[in-house]
């Protein structure tokens, strides 16, 4: 009898590690079939890391090349989009960094960047402050900003935070 709970202990601790490895197991509940079909079709080298449900439809997060990603599909299967923060201005594209040269944002200091895919191209988006300080009586000075821009560098939205 002994013998019989523990193998029943183990081959229910191994489906529940199995079921937690499944790409098709989200927070709050299965992903269609569909969906992880689209996912493991765009992006079949891809390690994922694991799946949510929200109001866009479902969101995967994975890695591809050392890099982390996140994408969102819709609940029939269709992709919407895919993010990535990107390290450094330098890793934006020429355009992209031309443009930030030549704006009036030239000089302060980028905090984030997240670059967002979508079927029309890419966008960049860079969260900037003027004050690179955690200096509490210099904060109260501190201007955020998101400035975005498209793949050809053109600025399409600056946006005080």
């Amino acid at each position: 009898m002994k013998k019989l709970s523990v193998k029943i202990m183990l081959m229910i601790l191994s489906f529940g590690l199995c079921a937690k490895d499944s790409p098709a197991m989200a927070i709050g509940g299965d992903v269609p079939k569909a969906v992880t079909a689209k996912f493991e079709s765009r992006y079949p080298q891809a390690q994922l890391e694991n799946w949510k449900t929200g109001k866009e439809g479902f969101t995967v997060v994975f890695k591809l090349r050392n890099k982390k990603y996140r994408a969102i599909y819709s609940g029939n299967g269709a992709w919407v989009r895919t993010e990535a923060k990107i390290k450094t201005a330098g890793d934006l594209p020429e355009a992209v960094r031309t443009a930030l040269r030549k704006d009036k944002f030239d000089s302060w200091y980028v905090n984030r960047i997240v670059d967002v895919e979508t079927a029309g191209g890419h966008t960049y988006y860079l969260y900037l402050d003027n004050l690179n300080t955690e200096d509490a009586d210099l904060n109260a000075m501190k201007n955020t900003c998101l400035i975005v821009y498209d793949d050809n560098g053109q600025l399409m939205q600056e946006r005080k935070l």
